[in-house]
């Protein structure tokens, strides 16, 4: 029989002069997971959780207060024809259909905004929205071509081998891209143009080992400003960005002790410094205004039965992400691949700090390097490959970011006529 495993954690913060604790209790059993937690409302703003109940098994999750799309509830269920997945929000609501590989529908969803389609067949893409064609693609074996609709706007996008070219109006061309990946490494060259002039800005990264440069040149009154990244193969990291605009500044830096048993993190921004420190079960993170303080312990209980040759019950492993950079940041769903191929969704949430163990005793790799899971939003990894271990806790830093280059110009009203301003 599979071990029961009881795990619970607490968590103590200090805002100001007040303080405000929470808790949770994880119970996995052969036939699924049940999950509850209490928070305060005072720490939504901290990790971006709120008090809820849920339960996954193997084919259903059922999520109440708190979900992987944001407060509110959410069903989740496999089925013959595909994956059904709803969602109720405070402002959001909206249920979902995916299709099976090969099918000519793959997705259906319907919203506020209205029923939306997503299909292909051979090697073409498109979605229909009720106000028309959303979007129509193709895709070749190096080459690739896409075309997004919106009312008042359109994108067309061009990519052979390792250079893009996308151009956007609205409903005029207003602006065009120019980029070159390859390997992490990546070029790119940007244009918009307006009644008030035209704007040029050059962007780029350039990785080397353990090592890698960024930088983003462009007239003001848009900031300039470089990075640069270290990575060690003993967990080190360091961070740091520099600009002539006091936001854009920044640098931070972590380290694991203790055989990976500890970390500790110190960092500053334009919202001031910050230090992190976990040892074993124990961790303190200290922000302006504020001081977190949380203990998580685990149990297993095994079951008596008669002795087996050869088998010996395995504890789930846990993934332990360390979330560097941006923490406040909606949910990004990314994916890992396992050692056969098979994908496994990922939901990073807001906050430093997230502990997960529904993925199995693996090796699993990341799709890139760098990911870019929902528009203006970019997660870094540090390494390709990652393996977890049964009973063991797996460390991942993940650094998370804005994605600040220019998109669209958006029209603002003036006096005297229409002018725009570049969005950033």
């Amino acid at each position: 029989m599979s071990p029961i495993q009881l795990g619970t954690w607490a968590q103590l913060w200090i805002l100001g002069l007040t303080a405000h604790s929470g808790g949770g209790l994880t119970l996995r059993t052969a036939e699924g997971v049940f999950r509850a937690q209490i928070l305060p409302n005072a720490a939504w703003r901290i990790v971006g959780q709120r008090s809820g109940v849920s339960w996954e098994d193997q084919r259903s999750q059922f999520h109440f207060g708190q979900t992987p799309y944001g407060p509110g509830y959410s069903v989740q269920g496999t089925l013959s024809t595909g994956l059904f997945l709803a969602y109720l929000g405070p402002d959001v609501r909206w249920i979902q259909w995916t299709g099976l590989p090969g099918q000519v529908l793959r997705n259906a969803s319907y919203s506020s905004q209205g029923l939306r389609l997503e299909g292909g067949w051979a090697r073409w893409s498109f979605g229909i929205v009720p106000q028309g064609m959303s979007h129509l693609g193709w895709q070749g074996l190096q080459s690739q071509a896409r075309w997004r609709f919106a009312p008042g706007r359109w994108e067309g996008q061009l990519q052979v081998y390792r250079a893009q070219i996308t151009a956007s109006g609205h409903p005029t061309w207003s602006s065009s891209r120019l980029r070159f990946a390859h390997r992490g490494r990546y070029l790119e060259f940007s244009e918009i143009h307006s009644k008030r002039g035209l704007v040029l800005q050059t962007m780029g990264r350039l990785p080397w080992r353990n090592h890698s440069l960024s930088f983003s040149i462009a007239p003001a009154p848009w900031p300039s400003w470089g990075g640069y990244q270290f990575r060690g193969r003993s967990g080190l990291t360091a961070q740091a960005q520099w600009s002539g605009e006091p936001m854009f500044r920044r640098w931070s830096m972590g380290i694991p002790f203790a055989s990976n048993q500890g970390w500790l993190g110190v960092g500053q921004s334009w919202a001031g410094s910050h230090v992190e420190i976990r040892w074993k079960a124990l961790q303190a993170t200290y922000r302006p205004g504020q001081i977190s303080l949380r203990m998580h312990h685990h149990w297993s209980w095994k079951p008596r039965t008669p002795p087996v040759e050869n088998t010996q019950p395995l504890e789930a492993p846990t993934m332990h992400i360390l979330t560097q950079g941006e923490i406040d940041h909606p949910v990004l769903p990314v994916y890992v691949i396992d050692s056969e191929g098979r994908n496994h969704a990922l939901h990073l949430v807001r906050g430093s700090h997230q502990w997960k163990s529904h993925l199995g005793p693996d090796t699993y790799h990341w799709p890139a390097l760098i990911l870019r899971p929902e528009p203006g939003w970019i997660v870094e990894v540090m390494a390709s490959t990652f393996t977890l271990e049964a009973g063991q806790t797996c460390h991942l830093p993940v650094l998370v970011r804005k994605d600040e280059r220019p998109i669209y110009w958006l029209p603002i009203s003036a006096v005297g006529g229409t002018e725009e301003s570049p969005n950033r």
